[in-house]
């Protein structure tokens, strides 16, 4: 049962479609654009951990029937606008020069989710949102043909 499911997404290879779909949540603020979507849940995954999570629950020794929540940060949760600090620390001259304008906004509206239950079961530490955000970060500056900074 994954949040918002936030990562690079190999479909997308046009720049223009980076912040479809859940990305939104994360990376329109990047883009200098608002959300659209009003406060958010505070429930973020890294598309990794659910394509990890869906190929670990094959497992026999993971008992079936069961639901696992999958939200990382742990009942902290995600807080959206963390995005902007986080771009401004990795990638300071995208920045700098204009292709990610990083001052759009994603209001954050807590949720307290506890995902310990999942990470034990399966033995994994949910990516961060930090991880999330600068893969959507690298995968759109590599689409635009930019170096990662």
């Amino acid at each position: 049962m994954p949040g918002f499911t936030i990562g690079e997404n190999e479909l997308v290879t046009d720049p223009k479609l980076i912040a479809d779909a859940t990305v939104r949540a994360a990376f329109a603020q990047v883009l200098g654009e608002d959300s659209g979507w009003g406060a958010i849940p505070s429930t973020s995954v890294h598309v990794w951990d659910v394509a990890n999570l869906h190929v670990k629950a094959l497992d026999p020794k993971i008992e079936g029937g069961q639901s696992f929540l999958a939200v990382s940060e742990g009942v902290k949760g995600t807080v959206w606008s963390d995005a902007i600090d986080i771009v401004n620390r990795n990638f300071p001259e995208a920045v700098k020069k204009g292709i990610l304008p990083n001052n759009g906004s994603t209001p954050t509206k807590r949720t307290k989710i506890d995902s310990s239950r999942t990470e034990k079961v399966f033995g994994i530490k949910l990516l961060s949102y930090e991880e999330q955000v600068k893969s959507v970060v690298k995968q759109y500056l590599t689409l635009l043909g930019e170096p990662l900074m």
